[in-house]
């Protein structure tokens, strides 16, 4: 009896995925693709309409350029330390010297230093 009690409650979870997997869902159905039927609209008012866009891309056209104009700038390029001397006619470019420390008196035994 404990036997087909077992097999009785085995079998069904054995069989319990496959189920499971057969009901996964696939890749969804997608409506086939339908152009639209375009036509050009020649009711009352289309050329007004027309006009206005087109007049209004002009006018967009000019504020971009304006803006693109304005954006830019003129840097003044950079000046030598030649270049300003002789431009401003002042004193002559100073030559960089090079750093020397101090020399330094050999330290004395038992002497600390600083």
């Amino acid at each position: 009896m404990a036997a087909a009690l077992a097999l009785a409650l085995a079998v069904p979870g054995a069989i319990t995925p496959i189920a499971a997997a057969a009901d996964l869902p696939g890749a969804p159905k997608i409506a086939k693709h339908k152009d639209a039927k375009v036509k050009a609209v020649s009711a009352q008012g289309a050329k007004a309409a027309r006009e206005l866009v087109a007049k209004n891309k002009a006018e967009n056209k000019v504020q971009a350029d304006r803006a693109r104009a304005e954006a830019k700038a003129d840097w003044p390029k950079a000046a030598t330390l030649e270049g300003s001397a002789a431009r401003s006619g002042s004193r002559p470019p100073i030559q960089p010297t090079p750093a020397v420390a101090p020399a330094r008196a050999p330290a004395r035994p038992g002497q600390r230093l600083a």
